[in-house]
């Protein structure tokens, strides 16, 4: 949501009414893959769909830019080389990079209120948010939605032990991608000497992303 949050300002005044709806939508598809399941249709068009479409927008961005790309090759080769099998090693330190990204920039307190407000915004959509899974999967998707606005801030995303933990939990589904727990603390470890660097650049990297996004989405930044 923090790209999503940086481009807000620069909003049609209508969806920019809606800046909590907006950053929801930015949102959803990793809130939908948190729980296993995936966007099979787009919100009617306004801010939730603009935020949708800036989420994916803000993906292709991020994941060819030099400071992601860089960093994730040095991360893979440095689990590998301690051990770590190459689909875990290959899936901790792409979702690992973007897990610690995501902690240190909810450091800031702007951006904690704007999630906040994105959060509380489920309740006045629940139906709309319901019709964007299979219909049956939907009760299990509203379950897990409702559980954000209750839940604190996911603030041990800056904590390299708790990433890797969350790692292995999420990756314990994916057979070929399985953290063994022998080896969690391994890549707690690898984390963490990458975390300082990630926490420092972060917030430039974001306004880098922003800019770029913006000026692509339909009626620029």
């Amino acid at each position: 949501m923090a790209v999503a949050s940086t481009l807000a300002p620069n909003l049609a005044p209508a969806d920019r009414a809606a800046t909590p709806h907006y950053l929801l939508g930015a949102a959803l598809p990793d809130m939908a893959a948190m729980a296993g399941l995936r966007l099979v249709a787009r919100p009617e068009p306004g801010a939730l769909a603009s935020g949708v479409a800036a989420h994916h927008r803000t993906d292709d961005v991020f994941h060819a830019h030099p400071w992601f790309t860089t960093r994730n090759t040095a991360l893979v080769h440095v689990m590998r080389d301690a051990g770590v099998p190459r689909g875990a090693a290959r899936a901790c330190a792409h979702v690992g990079i973007e897990l610690l990204l995501d902690g240190s920039l909810l450091g800031d307190e702007p951006l904690q209120r704007a999630v906040h407000d994105a959060f509380d915004a489920i309740d006045d959509l629940g139906d709309e948010l319901a019709e964007l899974v299979v219909p049956k999967r939907r009760d299990r998707w509203l379950v897990h939605l409702n559980r954000f606005p209750r839940n604190s801030l996911p603030a041990d995303h800056a904590d390299p032990d708790a990433v890797a933990q969350t790692l292995a939990r999420i990756l314990a589904r994916r057979p070929r991608l399985q953290l063994p727990p022998e080896l969690v603390s391994t890549v707690a470890a690898a984390l963490g000497d990458v975390a300082a660097d990630i926490a420092t650049t972060g917030p430039d990297l974001c306004a880098d992303v922003a800019e770029t996004v913006g000026a692509t989405l339909p009626g620029g930044a």
